[in-house]
């Protein structure tokens, strides 16, 4: 809770922010230092502070003034053409018309032309009457006097002619002392009387001040609701340059925040007057118009317009779920309107990497309940009947429009991979730990296990159905791998079931090549961890063992999960043959950082598995009818094109293939191949030293190395340019 500034009259901040506490500041202008609120905050109470003491002293020197005009008996008429009332301050001398009240009797004008200051700081239309001395009829304009000269009568104003005719504005006054409002004639009156409410200003700053008085007005008083209307004619034009639009959106924020914390945007249960009814579903509709507004320039507008509109539309959010749960005496979160933000989001092809990332880093990774609502409405829009294109559209048009359709299904699956992969806080296992509410649960409420943002379980229910609705997407292959590469760290562990998963992965293990190679990381997790029964898991690793598979990107990532796969010494030995004899084969052919790989990876799998040693130590067998040798020289029985582990027939053959790594033409690898050759008392080599070889990091070894002598060459180097005895030297003289 932070303290605001306040002002004199008041013992709460000039926005009336819920959030804010009773500041101690209200009689003078406070410092920085004093107020704890944050900075924008502050700047914002600070602008208001210094408003309100201008308008009082605009009052101040009016007051100074009406005294004068009292005393020497002179008086002018101001009359409001929103809020027309019958003169009522005091009594009416002969021959003078007092002044009156702008707005319901609460503000006073200056009675100056063209434009009054206070009514044109209020947003007002005012018209002047003039008045004589004491003892003399006063002169009124009349109704006709209101008409445009170059325009046609407004129907208003003509209505007003043909139920009045010709009369005064004061005996208008008169003829209705119930004080009955006129029509709004903004912009149709005679611009040579009365100036425009909302004048064009060609100064953007011009237009920023507007904003704030008109948004003063209607956070100081009810009666200035009309108000809004003229801030949203400013928000939403694009001419009025991003500075002003951007004031106006942001004022139409604070305003609307006050009036969900008056509750002047909810129904209530009593609420039987019809008038205050009109008027709150007024406000709604003119609330639900900005929202659209908001969401439009979420689509359009640059960066630090959109992530400006996210942040407001998420404060509506916030304000009408306080405000709703108030009224209803349940926890409510807008989910309908969190939802279309959402999807604006998403679905939004110009949506920049600023705006997702706002909602990530700012939103969902802090607010529980926003993150859970979000994987929600992953899950609703990620769905097959979820489809806004049906609405309101025939089939002949839903298929004009296929390719809209896909062209809008690419931008959500990229925008909602890339506010998932950002979401680094991952659904918690208990409910002390879900404390960080955007909408928050009172505590009434708290101990209700209802509550879905409360219950861990929901939360978990929620990750898992977002990302099994986001998989069956039509997902691009960088999408693809960027899932199956970061699946067993912060998905699987995560599920409700992670057993839903394993028709995607094994549906992946299928596919071949680098998509195999990176589902192996969450097929085994399954495996291992949720006992996940796949049939002919080994077959497949093994198929997977090609001459490609030195050459991937992801070569380094496999044999870490090949070496934890063939660890178990529960293993066949036929199997473990099969793979080393497979890999040996594919060294030969394999470039040096293959190579380096291939040999430690077979030395530690016969250093788990002894029985393989019979690959190296592979005496001549003899046939016990013919006598004669089983393996001869050049006739290896391993069969490289066998499926079937147990029919390859490896743990019959042996490594002559280590052998012919011996003589490799890059000697560090025929030294490391020699290992075999010695006796197996060395312990097993740690692989991670030899994952990340290429032929730059040999070359650079190689290079940095320093010779410890000159190597023996065949010829004696030279010491001059010109040997001695060759012909060219006698052309010469050094």
């Amino acid at each position: 809770m932070a303290s605001g500034i306040g002002y004199r009259g008041t013992n709460r901040c000039f926005p009336f922010w819920e959030d804010f506490q009773q500041c101690y500041f209200s009689s003078k202008l406070p410092s920085r230092s004093d107020c704890i609120a944050p900075r924008d905050d502050y700047l914002e109470c600070l602008h208001h502070f210094k408003e309100i003491a201008r308008v009082r002293t605009i009052q101040a020197v009016e007051r100074d003034n009406y005294r004068k005009e009292k005393a020497n008996g002179t008086g002018h008429k101001i009359i409001s053409l929103d809020h027309l009332r019958p003169p009522q301050v005091g009594r009416r001398r002969s021959g003078t018309i007092r002044r009156v009240f702008c707005h319901q009797q609460k503000m006073r004008c200056d009675g100056v032309l063209p434009a009054c200051a206070n009514c044109k700081k209020r947003g007002y239309i005012c018209i002047l009457v003039e008045g004589k001395k004491r003892g003399r009829p006063a002169r009124d304009y009349t109704l006709s006097d209101l008409a445009p000269a170059d325009q046609p009568v407004p129907v208003e104003l003509q209505t007003l002619m043909d139920n009045h005719g010709n009369a005064t504005l004061a005996d208008l006054a008169k003829a209705e002392p119930s004080g009955t409002r006129l029509p709004h004639l903004q912009g149709l009156l005679n611009p040579s009387l009365v100036p425009p409410l909302l004048p064009k200003i060609d100064d953007g700053s011009s237009l920023v001040e507007s904003v704030r008085r008109l948004e003063a007005g209607v956070l100081s008083s009810q009666n200035e609701l009309n108000n809004v209307v003229d801030i949203f004619n400013i928000a939403k034009a694009d001419s009025n340059g991003s500075e002003a639009v951007f004031a106006a959106l942001s004022s139409l924020g604070r305003v609307y925040a006050a009036l969900w914390t008056k509750g002047l945007l909810t129904r209530g249960k009593d609420d039987r007057d019809s008038a205050a009814v009109k008027v709150k579903d007024w406000l709604r509709d003119n609330y639900n118009q900005y929202i659209e507004l908001l969401r439009l320039t979420l689509q359009k507008s640059e960066a630090p317009m959109q992530v400006a509109a996210l942040k407001l539309l998420l404060q509506m959010i916030e304000k009408e779920g306080v405000s709703v749960s108030k009224v209803s005496g349940a926890y409510e979160f807008p989910n309908e309107s969190y939802l279309r933000t959402i999807e604006a989001v998403l679905d939004n092809s110009n949506a920049s990497e600023h705006l997702l990332r706002a909602l990530a880093d700012s939103y969902l990774n802090i607010y529980d309940d926003l993150r859970m609502y979000f994987y929600r409405d992953i899950a609703k829009i990620a769905s097959p009947d979820y489809d806004p294109f049906k609405k309101k559209r025939s089939g002949e048009k839903r298929e004009q429009s296929g390719g809209a359709l896909v062209e809008k299904v690419e931008v959500f699956v990229q925008n909602t991979f890339m506010v998932m992969s950002m979401v680094r806080v991952m659904p918690k296992r208990t409910a002390e730990q879900l404390d960080s509410l955007w909408v928050a649960v009172s505590q009434e409420l708290a101990g209700k296990a209802d509550i879905a943002v409360l219950n861990p379980k929901a939360h978990k229910k929620a990750f898992s159905e977002a990302w099994l609705a986001f998989m069956r997407q039509p997902l691009t292959a960088d999408i693809f791998k960027q899932i199956l590469q970061t699946m067993h760290k912060r998905i699987i562990p995560y599920m409700n079931d992670p057993r839903n998963l394993m028709d995607f992965l094994s549906n992946s293990y299928d596919a071949g090549g680098s998509v195999s190679l990176l589902a192996l990381n969450g097929l085994f997790t399954l495996i291992s961890e949720y006992n996940l029964n796949y049939p002919q898991f080994y077959e497949k690793l093994y198929a997977l063992l090609d001459r490609n598979l030195f050459h991937v990107k992801y070569r380094a990532r496999f044999f870490r999960l090949f070496q934890l796969f063939l660890g178990s010494s529960h293993l066949p030995s036929y199997l473990v043959a099969a793979f080393i004899k497979r890999i040996a084969r594919l060294a030969i052919s394999a470039p040096p950082s293959g190579a380096v790989i291939a040999i430690p990876v077979i030395y530690n799998l016969l250093k788990d598995h002894p029985k393989c040693m019979c690959l190296i130590h592979r005496t001549p067998g003899y046939d016990e009818e013919t006598g004669e040798e089983k393996v001869l020289s050049g006739n290896d029985p391993y069969l490289p094109l066998e499926p079937d582990l147990a029919r390859c027939m490896a743990i019959e053959s042996s490594l002559w293939e280590i052998e012919t790594l011996q003589n490799h033409y890059y000697p560090n690898i025929a030294t490391l191949a020699k290992i075999f050759s010695e006796p197996f008392h060395k312990p097993k080599f740690l692989l991670e030293d030899f994952l990340d070889h290429t032929y730059a990091t040999f070359f650079e070894s190689d290079s940095a190395r320093r010779l410890k002598k000159a190597p023996a060459l065949a010829a004696q180097p030279p010491v001059t340019l010109m040997r001695a005895g060759d012909a060219t030297s006698d052309f010469f003289v050094f």
